[in-house]
């Protein structure tokens, strides 16, 4: 009847009121990190483990020339000139006088970028005779030849392909994805003989060429434990902490119910459990 229908319309309306509020723990893993501070036998006995992860780079010195062409200066700029002639002169006639500005201008750029081409193909032509000779000589004579072209002769110490030294850290000409110069040096494979040791001519900056000589390698090996200790214990804190995080919810659940059972409130039944 209509007093059973009023009742069903009250019980929907109060359902459609209703409100829920949750109250959400969470587990903080920076909070469970921050409380692992290992012991030294802890970081040591974690180390041996796995030990063969932690290893040194590859390193290599090399001594090297880098031939750069001489520099031919830009034409020099003219002032414009403007006088009482050009002022009043027909358009016809300021036209030509810009015409012939412009070709003048178009001139002397063309004579600089000759004069470059020149002192380019010079630069070319020298660091082709320099490597058939070494060659020749089997890859010895690298200073003297180098020496006798005026060119500046520099030597490394033994570095990491991840911290090139200064003077070798150049980016290659024409190369799209920024590749560097010191990747090409790390490619090369000694053979029998000397020459094997020496790199092909690599272009880069302006014009420029680099050709080295492998001086000397240290292979990659496991790292002692002082050298290893830093990057093991960093590995360390955040595995113990995933392994702590896994295991609390289990444990802050049970502290939970507990606390609640006893009358306490959720919030402050998780906070006494360790959670935000």
């Amino acid at each position: 009847g209509p007093g059973a229908d009023r009742g069903v319309v009250a019980a929907n309306l109060a359902h459609d009121n209703q409100q829920v509020t949750a109250e959400i723990g969470k587990l903080d893993l920076d909070a469970f990190q921050s409380k692992i501070d290992p012991k030294e036998e802890e970081i040591k006995a974690f180390w041996e483990g796995i030990q063969d992860s932690f290893k040194t780079e590859p390193l290599r010195k090399f001594t090297y020339v880098l031939v750069t062409p001489t520099a031919v200066a830009d034409a020099p700029a003219e002032p414009a000139k403007e006088n009482i002639a050009g002022l009043t002169a027909s358009d016809e006639a300021k036209a030509a006088a810009k015409k012939a500005e412009d070709e003048k201008k178009a001139a002397a750029a063309a004579k600089v970028a000759e004069e470059r081409r020149k002192e380019q193909t010079k630069v070319d032509g020298l660091v082709d005779d320099f490597l058939y000779d070494l060659e020749q000589k089997k890859g010895a004579g690298f200073e003297e030849l180098a020496k006798k072209n005026g060119w500046e002769v520099k030597t490394t110490e033994l570095f990491p392909l991840s911290k090139p030294d200064p003077g070798l850290d150049l980016n290659m000409r024409a190369s799209s994805q920024g590749s560097k110069a010191v990747f090409e040096l790390f490619k090369i494979r000694a053979g029998g003989d000397e020459f094997s040791k020496i790199s092909e001519a690599i272009p880069v900056g302006e014009g420029q060429w680099l050709v080295a000589r492998l001086d000397g390698e240290e292979a990659a090996r496991v790292k002692t434990y002082a050298e290893a200790r830093n990057d093991a214990r960093a590995q360390f804190i955040p595995e113990k902490g995933i392994e702590a995080l896994k295991a609390a919810p289990e444990t802050a659940s049970t502290k939970i119910k507990e606390s609640i059972a006893a009358g306490k409130s959720f919030a402050d039944a998780a906070k006494e459990a360790g959670i935000a």
